[in-house]
């Protein structure tokens, strides 16, 4: 299997290896990914909260993505679906995203999360189980202040890539994400600021930036003892 893919990474001068996660490494705990910790892992999914807890600056856009999660007995083992945006795509090319996109006016971020995965991936709203509600989280490249929602997935025989913006829709198995081989962390030196980075290298593709980091945090979550903070990566 070849590992890693041809995205861009703009790694900066100075940085240096991280320390890893407990669970890396542990293929065996894939099956720990079920329905009740998916839904202890934040807020109530369907609620918008009353407002942001900072209020979103000018010039930034808000936005929802989906992270969903197809779970056994439908799956023979879990695994979350992500998207490959086409090299062409206006924002985020050639990067593997969770599908989401830019909230629209009258939606709640929910309402925006499901409808960006069905535009996206195809992704039936009847089939999604909304789970829970992440913090937000901000991409400061591109200004997006973004509310990740888990889910579940009932049916992924309908799926289907946006021509004009997708590439390709991604299943990737939980255990090839806890593979020793798969995970790095590194950390990004800007002067005396320090970024703690995650980076999957999954067959064919790097999964890295934002969804790499709400992936290394629902991971934390599940599968550190303790929950989130635990681990200092």
């Amino acid at each position: 299997m070849s590992r890693g893919g041809r995205q861009s990474i703009p790694r900066p001068e100075q940085w240096r290896a991280a320390q890893s996660p407990g669970w890396l490494g542990r293929t065996d705990r894939a099956h720990e990914i079920e329905v009740p910790r998916l839904v202890s892992l934040g807020e109530p999914p369907h609620a918008d909260p009353p407002e942001p807890p900072v209020a979103v600056p000018t010039g930034w856009r808000e936005a929802a993505v989906l992270v969903p999660f197809h779970l056994p007995p439908v799956a023979p083992e879990p695994e979350v679906l992500l998207v490959r945006r086409r090299d062409d795509a206006p924002t985020h090319s050639g990067e593997v995203a969770f599908p989401g996109g830019v909230r629209a006016g009258g939606e709640t971020l929910a309402d925006t999360a499901l409808r960006e995965a069905e535009e996206e991936a195809g992704v039936s709203p009847g089939s999604v189980q909304l789970r829970s509600r992440l913090p937000v989280a901000q991409t400061f490249a591109s200004r997006f202040w973004i509310t990740p929602f888990v889910a579940t997935i009932d049916d992924v025989a309908g799926l289907h890539p946006q021509e004009t913006e997708i590439e390709r829709i991604l299943r990737v198995p939980v255990a090839e994400l806890l593979d020793a081989r798969t995970y790095r962390a590194e950390t990004w030196e800007y002067g005396d600021v320090a970024v703690t980075m995650s980076f999957f290298e999954i067959e064919g593709e790097t999964i890295w930036g934002f969804t790499a980091r709400v992936l290394r945090r629902i991971l934390d979550d599940l599968l550190v003892p303790g929950g989130p903070g635990t681990d200092p990566a």
